[in-house]
């Protein structure tokens, strides 16, 4: 599992409510076949605000930095099979039955990305 520094908030109402913790990687890490140097920053999910408290992040941090790092990086690829990918990475990590259709789902529903 790749490790994480907090370093900070961002987003939100009036900058507290609804703001949603960012990090930064300490280890690299390798996405389809790039290696990202630690120091990567990530709010980890891309779901909307009202799902983020539900979703077990514990289990799928590393799916979800993959996720993050092709939404920024991979102008290749559409949202879709972005999403689809996170999908399939959830479910190679091992996430509990129904969290990666949940997940899945929840990421799907954000516009704000």
């Amino acid at each position: 599992m790749i490790r994480l520094e907090k370093v900070g908030r961002r987003g939100g109402l009036f900058g507290v409510i609804a703001s949603r913790p960012y990090y930064r990687t300490l280890d690299p890490m390798l996405v389809d076949g790039v290696l990202v140097p630690p120091g990567y920053e990530t709010d980890l999910v891309s779901a909307p605000w009202w799902a983020r408290p539900f979703m077990p992040l514990k289990h799928m941090r590393d799916a979800a930095l993959r996720h993050d790092w092709r939404r920024k990086h991979r102008a290749d690829l559409s949202l879709r099979q972005i999403d689809d990918m996170f999908l399939d990475d959830l479910i190679a990590a091992g996430v509990p039955w129904p969290w990666p259709g949940i997940c899945r789902w929840a990421v799907g529903m954000n516009k704000n990305r």
